[in-house]
């Protein structure tokens, strides 16, 4: 009780004196070393932690939660593995996510995400297939499908997609940048 009341004393919508804040992040920080078991709070205070901009500690609770089998944080793990620069660590945790009925289409687009970042292209577009068999019209995974064919020398299918997307300019932008600069 004493963590949940310090985390929303934290990232809540009242905000506190910073004087405040390095007392409460102390009981969060304590509450986490004496249960270290306890999956929702460590997710809990991977998440204050994050919010907080602390991306270490954030992982090392998250990655606590995840040992316990609190599924939530495998997905907010890869996201920080993806951030931090690490896709092959994030593409696990995504597969992981993937796997996962009720997480699929979720976990799919991350790992399309994680994919792309490592280049593994022809592996790129199932993934984001499952993420359009959901929501056809997703401008993101739209997007990363029209990179992964351009990446593969598929150009035509890429402008395609290209094309598909102007009904959200930005991404239409974005993929056309890369057919003009032949940046894959």
């Amino acid at each position: 009780a004493r963590a949940f009341a310090a985390a929303d004393r934290l990232v809540g919508p009242v905000r506190r004196p910073s004087r405040d804040l390095s007392r409460e992040r102390a009981v969060l920080v304590a509450a986490t070393q004496q249960a270290p078991r306890d999956a929702p709070l460590q997710f809990l205070a991977g998440s204050v932690f994050e919010a907080l901009g602390d991306e270490v500690a954030a992982a090392r609770a998250y990655r606590g939660a995840h040992a316990e089998g609190y599924f939530p944080a495998a997905y907010a793990l890869a996201h920080h593995y993806l951030d931090e620069g690490d896709p092959e660590h994030a593409a696990e945790l995504f597969a992981e996510v993937r796997a996962s009925a009720p997480y699929a289409d979720l976990g799919a687009m991350g790992h399309a995400r994680a994919l792309a970042a490592l280049h593994r292209w022809d592996e790129v577009e199932p993934a984001v297939r499952e993420v359009l068999d959901h929501d056809p019209r997703f401008a993101p995974a739209l997007y990363l499908l029209g990179a992964s064919r351009l990446a593969r020398g598929r150009e035509a299918e890429a402008e395609a997609q290209a094309v598909r997307l102007n009904a959200r300019p930005g991404w239409a932008a974005s993929l056309r940048l890369l057919l003009r600069h032949d940046a894959l």
